[in-house]
Order: C-alpha cells, then structure tokens, then sequence
C-alpha cells in the first residue's frame, strides 16, 4: 500500500468518527468536549490532505468530502480554513511541549537530588527534542511552508509557543552553565540555535541522503558541534572608528572570549573541555 493510499484509509476512519454525534452547531458549542474532540479529529484529516496536497491546493470542499461531512458541517468547528492550519500547528507543538516539559522536569528535578551530571541532561534533553523533531517532522515541513498562511493573531501564538519550546531548551542549558560546564551568555541564542539545527534534518534531509540514514546518526554528528558552541562564549564589544581616522573600509571589531576567559574574569575558574 503506497503513502496516498494509507494517508486516504486513515482519512476513511476518520470520517465515521466525525459524522457521529453531529447534529447542530447549538449542541455542540454547548459540549466544549465534544467541540474540541470534533476539531481535533477533522484536523488530523484535513492535515492529511495538505501534506499531500499542499495547503493552498486544497480546498474546504476536499476536506468536507475526505471527513464524510458538508461543506457547511465544517463551519459548525471552524470559521475558515486558516484556522484548521492553526489548529494543526497548535496542536502539534502542544504535543512537543509537553513531552519536553515531563523530560526535562524529571531529569533536572530528580537529576539535581541525585547529583546528575549537567551532560546528562542536556543530552537527554537534547536526544528528546530531535527525537520529537524525527516524529513530528511532516508537521515541522508543513509549518516551515505554510507557517505564512496563518492570520498575524495566529502567527503570533505559533511564534509565543515556539519560544516555550525553545526556553525548555534554554533550561537545560542554564542548569549547565550553573555547574560551570557551558558558557553563561547568550544562552537563548543557543537554544534557538539548536533548534533551527534539529529542525534542518526535516527542511534540508535532501542533503543528507545517502550520508545519514536515522535521527541518531544525525545527533551524533551535531553533538560535537553543539557542544562546542554551548562551551564557547561570545561575549563581544563593539569598537567604534575614530571618525576622524577610519576610512570607508575599516569595520568594527569583534572580540571573542572562551567560556573559561569569561568565567575567569569573575571567579578564576576553568571550563571543562568536550571530551
């Protein structure tokens, strides 16, 4: 059974699902579970045609027909079109965030009473995310392509929840960094760093065709460099020309320190290197 085939029987299964129970828009507003139950499942259908099809390409007659509903019953979940992508997108990083907020909990939280290296739970982390990343990665393509279609009220919320995700990332980091094992600043620029990393094995997985086969090769070829970054700090100043003196080709020069220059600026200790 191809890909089109299996994403029209789920499609199929679904469609039962949501011609249940459907009676009247009043009934159902007035049951927020059933209403929410509803716009989850014409979400999962509707998320199927637009990674086949695209989101453009598809029209609400399509998703009315796949979900065995009228055009019309669509409207009784959803105001338009948009706001199915947003419920997918919503729905997906709910999910994620989730997952890293009951791993990174645990392992921080139990991890510090039990004296856990701060290694051990940035990898953890880290292996979570990109696990989450491989598992969730036809949402991850659908929202990098069509993230542009969502209204600005929507934007908004997909780039708040994103940043929740991120700061997850950060937290990990941050508990390293208090064991003197990363660098202290910058540290949200990492996080997001990584995550645009994590997500390049989904938008850019051509170029690795034929060189990586699976998420847990691709991790342990960013584990290297990742950690190298986490270690480095880039603590920066800005030295303006003298305008007097600078001509058109002079620039600013930027000044970069180690995380064991910076830390010993303060307190003289030393950064543990990667290994």
């Amino acid at each position: 059974m191809n890909k089109r085939s299996i994403r029209s029987a789920r499609a199929a299964r679904l469609a039962p699902l949501l011609r249940r129970g459907h009676k009247t828009r009043t009934v159902l507003v007035q049951d927020r579970n059933i209403l929410q139950r509803k716009r989850a499942e014409l979400a999962e259908v509707a998320f199927e045609l637009f990674v086949e099809r695209g989101f453009h390409r598809t029209g609400v007659r399509d998703i009315a027909a796949a979900a065995g509903l009228s055009v019309g019953a669509i409207f009784t979940y959803f105001k338009d079109k948009e706001e199915i992508l947003a419920q997918i997108f919503f729905r997906q990083l709910e999910r994620l965030e989730k997952e890293l907020v009951e791993t990174l909990g645990s392992l921080i939280g139990e991890g510090t009473k039990a004296g856990a290296g701060p290694e051990t739970v940035f990898d953890a982390v880290f292996g979570q995310f990109l696990t989450a990343v491989d598992a969730l990665r036809r949402f991850i393509a659908l929202a990098y392509q069509e993230s542009k279609s969502l209204s600005a009220a929507a934007r908004k919320e997909l780039i708040a929840r994103e940043k929740r995700v991120q700061e997850l990332l950060a937290r990990a980091i941050r508990y390293g960094a208090e064991q003197g094992r990363f660098a202290t600043d910058d540290i949200d620029l990492k996080a997001h760093s990584i995550m645009v990393l994590g997500h390049a094995w989904v938008v850019r997985h051509w170029m690795f065709a034929g060189v990586m086969d699976s998420m847990t090769e691709y991790r342990e070829f960013l584990r290297p460099l990742v950690y190298a970054m986490l270690e480095t700090g880039t603590a920066y100043r800005m030295v303006k020309p003298n305008p007097t003196t600078a001509n058109e080709d002079e620039k600013p020069v930027r000044t970069t320190k180690s995380g064991a220059e910076l830390r010993s600026d303060t307190d003289s200790s030393t950064q543990s290197r990667w290994r």
